[in-house]
Parts: C-alpha cells; structure tokens; sequence
C-alpha cells in the first residue's frame, strides 16, 4: 500500500508466509517494510507478526547502503564504548574506544547494544542516525579484499559507500503465537 500528501510519502511491502517461504523458514509470519520519506527524513521500519501456533526466534538486519563520496573522509560518531564483534578478525568481541569510526580497510563489525543515536560526516554533509526495536548496529564496508566477489557492485564501489545497519543480531527476537514485533531506522540530513 502506499500513501501521499504534501511533502510526505509511504510505501509499506507485505510478505506473508507460503510454500516457498517454508522451504527456508517453517514458521507462519507477516513481515511488513514501510518506508517513510518526508524532506530531509528517511524512516525504514520492519515489523514481524507470529501468525503461527507455536513461539518463533529470529533475527533481522536493514542493510542500509548509505552513498558517500569517499570513505576514507567519512567519519561515524556514536559507537565509542560499545563491545563488537569483528567478523574480519575471526568473530572476536573488542572494544571500541575511538571517538569516531574511520574506515581505511575491510570493515564487518557487529557492534552490540548500540542504542545511542549515530552521526554520519563526510566533507559537507552529515546524516543523523537513529533506531529503535533494533539492539545492534552493523557496520560494512567490502573494502577491496571483497568486493572482486560481489557481483552487483564494480570494483571501486567500496570508496564511495558504507552500510550502518540497525539489527538484531546477538540476541534473537522470539514472539509468541499473535505477538509482534516492529523495528525502525532513521536518517536524517542535516
């Protein structure tokens, strides 16, 4: 479905579960994605209904590509203090303790607990990050050890993008038979 006025817009997808989807996943769901857009505001929530019988676990992850002009002059604010996995490292738990983030290399980083607001820079611009359902924050960045093995991207695309993705991952969701559960990203450009 989707809605207008003004300078506001919104889609919302529906995914409902079928033969298909119980060859990946047995469970009885709705899964709902709205996209809000209004100005300089951009609002992606995902919300999960357990239409089933019997209690389900999962997790879920917005892979936001966020389009920059250079990575290694883009700088994010907000993770200082938190514990992350680093899945470049062997999935060992560190610690951040900078005040920003820099990438100058493969970056795949779980950060756990992250439910402070966020802030993108890069030369000129700057996009204000927040989430809310989400416990975890991850941050990704091919880099170019990876990207040669990512068919949908060319071969300097790491440059110029970065994912900051609101997740569940360390701990999964579980609903009950007719609970849900809804989670939000939002960017906005200041």
């Amino acid at each position: 479905s989707q809605r207008q006025e003004g300078g506001f817009a919104a889609a919302t997808f529906r995914l409902e579960d079928d033969e298909a989807t119980h060859t990946i996943w047995p469970q009885v769901f709705t899964a709902e994605l709205t996209v809000m857009i209004e100005d300089n505001r951009l609002d992606v929530e995902l919300e999960i209904f357990n239409r089933s019988e019997a209690a389900f676990e999962f997790t879920a992850a917005l892979h936001t590509y966020l389009r920059l002009g250079n990575v290694e002059l883009a700088r994010l604010e907000g993770l200082e203090g938190l514990s992350y996995i680093d899945a470049t490292a062997g999935k060992s738990r560190r610690q951040d303790d900078r005040y920003a983030l820099l990438v100058d290399d493969e970056t795949d980083r779980i950060y756990l607990g992250a439910n402070k607001p966020l802030l993108l820079s890069e030369t000129g611009r700057q996009v204000a990050i927040e989430q809310s359902g989400f416990r975890d924050v991850v941050v990704w960045n091919p880099w170019e050890t990876r990207i040669a093995g990512l068919t949908d991207m060319a071969p300097l695309d790491f440059k110029r993008m970065l994912c900051v993705e609101a997740a569940m991952v360390e701990s999964p969701v579980r609903l009950v038979p007719g609970e849900d559960w809804c989670g939000r990203q939002t960017l906005l450009a200041l």
